[in-house]
């Protein structure tokens, strides 16, 4: 658990003593898990997993995969099976789209990203 403590805190550009004050620790104490000579607390695994956005399975050691699970509603479901059933010339138009809103949300006031 420590390494992938650091690894996922150093991924997402945090020190420990930024890190140990948004879950409310010691930075001493978040040392210590880092060094694996202490162990947090549920409670805290599940913060630190939070900020770091990866999942507390993958903290634990349960999964090698990072990312927490994502939960779709039905209509998110419908869209994500119409999806794979696409081609992959249709896959592209609608990875185009979505990257091109997504640029065009995270920067409304540049016009030559607005999508046409």
């Amino acid at each position: 658990m420590n390494l992938r403590l650091s690894n996922a805190r150093k991924r997402k550009g945090l020190t420990q003593d930024e890190l140990s004050a948004l879950v409310h620790v010691s930075r001493q104490a978040y040392s210590l898990y880092e060094k694996g000579s202490r162990h947090p607390s549920l409670e805290t695994v599940a913060a630190i997993a939070q900020i770091l956005g990866v999942s507390s399975d993958y903290l634990l050691g349960l999964t090698d995969d990072p990312y927490p699970a994502i939960t779709l509603d039905p209509h998110g479901r419908e869209m994500l099976q119409t999806y794979q059933s696409l081609d992959e010339r249709g896959r592209n138009m609608i990875d185009v789209t979505l990257k091109e809103q997504s640029r065009y949300l995270s920067d409304p006031d540049d016009g030559s990203s607005q999508p046409s």
